[in-house]
């Protein structure tokens, strides 16, 4: 059953609870009498300690004035008698504030019974409050361990509550594929905790429906946090989790709400798809797949009109330098006659029997090693126009790759081969 919090779920009888709290609360009430007592005795004190000031102040006059009459009026008998009247005196005001001070300790020790017992009576309270079991979470109870009118021990489990606010998706990442997440743009980790932290990202979480093609559901998610340290020992991968904060929210393509009828909610068990949306540091350019030689090699193509000027020889390292600085600034011809699609992998005239200087631009092949392909990419026809209709097939097929050169970017000339390319199980 899915369940809310603060649902009601079960009872446990109160009735032992409500004794405890009834007799902690008598017990509460007895310590404030006391208290009261108490109090009633200081006061009480107090205004013997008032007359036995006064019965002093009193004995202590008769004494001045026994010692104040002329010599023969008044007998040594008499004066003894007088200080023997003021030590009494005296001896009463000491014996009332001693039990002052007493009553004054008494209290203290009746205060701290009383918040003793209304500690107990609090804890009693809450006792009973948990004689009524209710649900902490939203979730769906999975497993059900008490049954009606059956004993339960304190910490004994009840039920079994999975959450469903939020769920984690465990997948792994291979070492490669963990070095884009650690190369983005404007997310860093803290240092020191480098190595075992990684930079939130946001991901798609896709889970494709069996038994009916095409249809896809779509949850927005988090890349948050490593899965343990280490590798698998399996697979040599790292794992990793990804948090869907609303596991109940489908959304399509581009990241808006559709309301559709299903089983849209994310759970345990389902076999997804997480793609990482990443935002690399490393420059990336597109390359036509029959452009990528094997080893990773592209052959780039710079004009350079030099070529013409005399017999053909070789270039050393210091013309490929110049020829690179040039090849930065190249720009595309303006127009097709140019030869840019000659150049490129689908600019045959209709007779490729003949040569027409016009329609080429010479220049310099130079071989660019320092590509690594990430992804295979597919470009539809209305991407490319006419130019797909070619002898060659799957020439809309293109490399995402990643490129260390700073003298191939974008708007270069490749040179492609009519070979057949690596296939995209390959990657």
């Amino acid at each position: 059953s899915y369940v809310k919090k603060d649902q009601l779920l079960m009872r446990i009888d109160p009735t032992d609870y409500q004794f405890e709290v009834q007799r902690l609360s008598r017990l509460q009430e007895q310590e404030y009498e006391a208290l009261g007592e108490v109090d009633q005795e200081m006061s009480n004190a107090k205004r013997l300690i008032e007359v036995a000031q006064q019965d002093v102040a009193l004995q202590q006059k008769e004494v001045d004035r026994q010692k104040s009459l002329p010599a023969g009026f008044s007998s040594p008998a008499e004066i003894d008698q007088a200080n023997r009247g003021l030590l009494a005196s005296t001896q009463q005001l000491v014996s009332i504030e001693n039990q002052l001070d007493l009553l004054r300790k008494r209290r203290l020790r009746l205060e701290a019974t009383e918040r003793l017992a209304a500690t107990q009576l609090r804890a009693a309270e809450v006792n009973l409050q948990r004689t009524e079991i209710r649900a902490p979470i939203d979730g769906v109870i999975v497993n059900e361990d008490a049954d009606l009118n059956t004993f339960v021990a304190r910490g004994s489990m009840l039920v079994t509550i999975e959450d469903t606010s939020k769920v984690e998706v465990s997948t792994n990442l291979r070492m490669d594929q963990l070095h884009w997440v650690l190369d983005q743009k404007g997310k860093q980790v803290d240092s020191s905790a480098r190595g075992y932290d990684l930079p939130e990202t946001p991901a798609m979480i896709e889970y494709q429906l069996s038994g009916r093609d095409g249809v896809v559901y779509r949850w927005q998610g988090r890349l948050l946090r490593y899965d343990g340290i280490g590798l698998d020992p399996v697979t040599r991968t790292v794992p990793v989790r990804v948090v869907v904060d609303n596991p109940l929210e489908y959304v399509d393509e581009s990241g808006a709400v559709k309301r559709v009828r299903g089983a849209t909610a994310l759970v345990r068990g389902m076999y997804v798809q997480v793609q990482l949306l990443i935002q690399p540091q490393t420059r990336l350019v597109v390359i036509p797949a029959r452009a990528l030689q094997p080893g990773n090699r592209v052959f780039q193509f710079v004009p350079d009109e030099s070529v013409l000027g005399g017999a053909v020889r070789g270039v050393s390292n210091q013309d490929q330098t110049d020829v690179d600085a040039e090849a930065k600034s190249v720009r595309e011809p303006e127009s097709s006659s140019q030869g840019q699609a000659d150049v490129g992998v689908d600019g045959a005239s209709d007779d490729r029997g003949s040569f027409d200087p016009s329609r080429w631009e010479p220049g310099r092949v130079f071989v660019r090693q320092s590509v690594n392909p990430v992804d295979s990419l597919a470009l539809g026809d209305d991407t490319l126009g006419d130019s797909v209709d070619s002898e060659f097939a799957g020439e809309n097929r293109m490399w995402v790759c990643e490129v260390r050169d700073e003298s191939l970017q974008g708007g270069a000339y490749v040179v492609v081969s009519p070979l057949g390319s690596v296939d995209d199980e390959a990657l």
